[in-house]
């Protein structure tokens, strides 16, 4: 594993232009840089800025995130971290396997639960909220301009521009 006391600027390289390069293909890197993203919540620009040795502009930045995102062996390092935590495509599986088991079960404190938490995951428990719907949009004097514009009711057959009173709706 590596080390997250690492100095910063470790696994890194000096550019030209005043940017710095990873030597993510050296396994020691690669696991420390791994480390670091997983520290910053898989967020590669903030991991990038804290490992730099000096300040970065966002550019550079942006840069280095993109090609560490896509490095095998950055990847691969963040793949045996997310399986030492439990966080892999094996534990996701047993995961929802247990869930369906729960569910299924005899047992109903936790088919409940089972249910519930599948609920959750598949947004099943977001009730619908009357506050989102639409609200109408009365625009004062729109009737007065159709009508100046020549806009009339034959000859706006889609009912574009007509205002409704939301009594008449609701009534």
């Amino acid at each position: 594993m590596a080390d997250l006391t690492m100095p910063a600027g470790y696994g890194t390289r000096a550019r030209p232009n005043g940017g710095i390069q990873f030597r993510h293909q050296d396994p020691r890197v690669a696991a420390h840089i791994a480390r670091v993203v997983l520290k910053n919540n898989m967020n590669f620009e903030a991991a990038v800025a804290a490992m730099s040795p000096r300040k970065l502009t966002d550019e550079q930045i942006a840069a280095q995130a993109f090609v560490l995102k896509r490095a095998p062996k950055v990847q691969a390092e963040i793949q045996k971290l997310y399986q030492t935590i439990g966080l892999d495509d094996e534990a996701f599986k047993k995961y929802w396997s247990v869930l369906w088991e729960w569910m299924l079960s005899g047992d109903r404190p936790r088919a409940v639960t089972g249910a519930k938490l599948l609920g959750a995951i598949f947004g099943i428990n977001d009730k619908a909220d009357e506050s989102k719907k639409p609200q109408v949009l009365k625009i004062a004097g729109l009737e007065e301009g159709l009508k100046a514009m020549g806009v009339t009711p034959s000859a706006n057959p889609t009912g574009f521009g007509k205002i409704e009173d939301e009594d008449e709706e609701n009534g």
